[in-house]
């Protein structure tokens, strides 16, 4: 009886250290989560406040007519995903005028170049840039999202 009484107790200290050992290990795994969702909500707070400034600083000098028939409204930015959207109008169109299909099959490799040539801090921080169009009659016309896996990204 005795002798049982001790391999109760040692079963139970094994018992007790393996519970610590998991304990152990699933606490550190929960707190390198919590560190991990904390520096990303940091990062993302920062990044939204960079776009907010980039935003803020380019509608300061809106409305801009790009050309004859485009004219760049205001930039606004959203954060699920985090984007940075440019509105446009088409001045001279009516909405039911513009065929969006072919128009945006015309815009979208002119505008991805733009992105991933010229705006690789935003696909390097995985910002959608969007381009929205609306007629001069003021009725959305469309969007053309650039995404960042749309941009391949060398290193140099």
């Amino acid at each position: 009886m005795a002798r049982l009484k001790t391999v109760a107790k040692v079963i139970g200290g094994i018992a007790f250290f393996l519970f610590a050992i998991l304990a152990g290990s699933l606490g550190d795994k929960i707190g390198r989560d919590a560190v991990k969702n904390f520096e990303s909500g940091y990062r993302d707070g920062a990044l939204h406040e960079g776009l907010k400034k980039i935003s803020d600083d380019v509608n300061r000098d809106l409305p801009k007519i790009i050309d004859r028939d485009t004219r760049l409204d205001t930039t606004f930015i959203s954060s699920s995903p985090m984007r940075l959207t440019y509105s446009y109008t088409l001045t001279n169109h009516n909405s039911k005028d513009i065929d969006w299909e072919s128009t945006s099959e015309r815009k979208r490799p002119l505008m991805k170049e733009t992105v991933c040539h010229d705006m690789k801090w935003h696909i390097e921080n995985k910002v959608e840039v969007a381009y929205q169009f609306r007629g001069k009659d003021g009725v959305p016309i469309g969007v053309i999202v650039i995404r960042p896996n749309d941009c391949k990204v060398t290193s140099q």
